[in-house]
C-alpha cells in the first residue's frame, strides 16, 4: 500500500512538472520573478528520483538545503509537505515534529489524521498533539502559505500519508 502510494505521488509530481514546465506561453500576469527567483520545479524531478528509488535522507537533504535557502521562501508549502512526507518514510518521526512546527510557524498546513494508523508511531511524541490542535486551528482560519511565484497555481500538497 505504501509503495503505491510513493508510485502515485512520484507520478502526480512528474505530472505537474510536465504541465507547468513548458515555455510559459499563455500564463501572463503582471508578476515578475526576481533574478535570484529559485522554481522549486528544478528539485521535483530529483525528489521524485530518490523517492523511487527509496532514497530518503536524500530527498531530505536536498529539500533541507531549499528550506534553508531564502530563494524557495516562497515554496515553503511544498518544501514542508514534502519533507514531512520524507521524514515519516524514513521513519524519522520526532523529526516530523519540528517539521511541522516549522512550517506551521511559516503559515504552512498539513494533512494530518491522528486516528489513522498512519499516525500511531506519532501518538506518544511530545508535541503532537499540540501539532495537530495548531494544524487545525490554522486550518478553520484559512491560513495559508503565500508563494512568491504564480508558476505553481495548479500543483496540488503531497498528502504526508
Amino acid at each position: 500500500m505504501k509503495k503505491l502510494l510513493v508510485f502515485l505521488i512520484v507520478i502526480s509530481f512528474t505530472l505537474t512538472a510536465l504541465a507547468v514546465g513548458g515555455n510559459g506561453e499563455g500564463k501572463k500576469s503582471g508578476y515578475e520573478k526576481p533574478k535570484d527567483h529559485a522554481c522549486y520545479k528544478s528539485i521535483v524531478m530529483q525528489i521524485n528520483a530518490f523517492a523511487k528509488q527509496e532514497k530518503y535522507d536524500d530527498a531530505l537533504e536536498l529539500l533541507n538545503k531549499a528550506k534553508d535557502n531564502p530563494n524557495y521562501t516562497g515554496h515553503y508549502e511544498h518544501i514542508y509537505t514534502n519533507l514531512a512526507f520524507f521524514n515519516d518514510k524514513a521513519k524519522k518521526y520526532e523529526e516530523n515534529i519540528k517539521v511541522w512546527n516549522e512550517g506551521l510557524d511559516k503559515n504552512v498546513t498539513f494533512e494530518i489524521d491522528p486516528k489513522s494508523d498512519d499516525y500511531k508511531p506519532y501518538l506518544k511524541l511530545k508535541g503532537f498533539d499540540e501539532v495537530v490542535k495548531k494544524n487545525i486551528e490554522y486550518k478553520k482560519k484559512g491560513v495559508k502559505a503565500k508563494a512568491d511565484c504564480d508558476d505553481h497555481e495548479e500543483e496540488k500538497k503531497v498528502e504526508v500519508k
